[in-house]
């Protein structure tokens, strides 16, 4: 286990416990339990096939606020859910835990375990009750491997007629891994990582209306102990035809950078369109600036609702696509035919994790009262080329097509 991972909480819980008697404590939770299936006999997201799987959706959390005095305060928050870093597990873990200084109302400092506020619904989006959407589609929502970080913020607001500009400062650093599935090995691979990350992000609501602005700058590396790098390119050996994807393999050598130079920004909305409907969006793109990889890509979606009674039935659209250098390259390596390098080429394409896909979704919610919503979803995922969230044998193909997916879920707090 992480050191880190086991010391913010236990500072975090010293820091309560030694100020109980004087704290105003309060204990909530939050939790999903759904199910998702789909018409394909290969695993989508992870986990979803025409099996069915509850792994996707379900998840359970408990979070511990204490106010410790007007300006102190402390945020402990734990949650079980599917693992990020191994399709079989369900991991157990603190995602927030962090100390907080408001010495103003209009400014507040933090520092621990920490959600990185890159998504509209960053801060919220374990908490199913708190937007209508059955899934908050994976084609924007997918941007970052992990959504939390170990560092600190600060933030600033300024009151407007009718609402409020806030922005957040923040920097720190995360450990997760990069998830792809190699064909040739039917088996998923997660590549360890560790990233340093920095951004600034704003925020304007003006009655029921939000905006939001991120932009980041982050340093990724391998995990501890994997010091090969990243592979910029693939030298292309001629003769006898080839891509050279391994340094073990003849060539002049593949070209690795250590560091990769992440740019990452978003911007979304959720407005009042007239008539009762309201529309939300939000656009990702991030730009790998050190190597061509499928992960250089951009995200976007819409969708419209409108609430009738307990009802809000809503229609989205999403698209997710690599950026033309890493379709190139994917191409390449897959449709090389030299016969003794198949397999190696087809899983250096894998791990380009190559990106084309979009979605149509037509859901509703339920709400049985304020804590308790019930969601019921169907979304049918056109896959183009290729896509890296979808598992394939090999051998398989699945391109130009299209993956029908009906969920399920119960979601409430307390």
């Amino acid at each position: 286990m992480n050191r880190t991972s086991v010391v913010y909480p236990s500072l975090l819980l010293l820091a309560l416990a030694g100020a109980a008697s004087a704290a105003d404590i309060s204990v909530s939770g939050f939790g999903s339990a759904g199910y998702a299936v789909s018409d394909a006999p290969y695993k989508y997201l992870r986990h979803i096939d025409n099996n069915g799987s509850f792994k996707r959706d379900s998840r359970f959390g408990l979070q511990l606020d204490a106010a410790l005095n007007e300006q102190f305060g402390a945020t402990l928050q734990g949650r079980v859910a599917p693992s990020e870093v191994d399709d079989l597990k369900t991991s157990a873990k603190f995602t927030w835990a962090f100390l907080s200084y408001r010495p103003s109302n209009d400014w507040l400092l933090r520092a621990g375990k920490l959600r990185v506020p890159v998504y509209l619904h960053s801060s919220n989006l374990d908490v199913g009750v708190t937007y209508d959407m059955g899934l908050l589609p994976r084609e924007v929502y997918s941007l970052l491997p992990t959504n939390d970080y170990k560092g600190g913020s600060i933030s600033k607001s300024w009151p407007l007629a009718g609402g409020e500009l806030s922005a957040e400062v923040f920097s720190g650093r995360a450990e997760t891994a990069l998830r792809t599935y190699l064909s040739p090995l039917q088996e998923p691979v997660y590549v360890p990582i560790r990233a340093n990350l920095r951004g600034l992000a704003l925020n304007l609501q003006r009655n029921e209306d939000v905006f939001h602005a991120t932009i980041a700058e982050v340093f990724v590396r391998k995990g501890v102990g994997n010091d090969d790098g990243f592979d910029k390119f693939y030298p292309y050996v001629d003769p006898p035809g080839y891509f050279q994807v391994d340094n073990a393999l003849p060539g002049p050598g593949v070209p690795k950078e250590e560091t990769l130079h992440n740019i990452v920004y978003t911007f979304g909305a959720d407005v009042d369109v007239g008539a009762g409907y309201r529309a939300m969006g939000e656009y990702a793109r991030r730009d790998i600036r050190d190597a061509v990889k499928g992960m250089d890509s951009w995200g976007a979606y819409l969708s419209l609702r409108k609430s009738f009674g307990n009802w809000t039935p809503y229609l989205s659209v999403s698209r997710l696509q690599s950026e033309a250098g890493p379709r190139k390259l994917f191409h390449d390596l897959y449709d090389n035919g030299f016969a003794p390098m198949v397999e190696y080429q087809r899983m250096a394409a894998d791990y380009s994790m190559l990106f084309d896909q979009r979605t149509w979704a037509f859901g509703t919610s339920y709400r049985i009262d304020p804590t308790h919503k019930i969601k019921a979803e169907w979304g049918s995922t056109y896959i183009g080329n290729r896509s890296t969230t979808i598992d394939l044998p090999p051998g398989k193909e699945f391109s130009h097509k299209n993956l029908n997916v009906f969920s399920v879920s119960y979601n409430f707090v307390f």
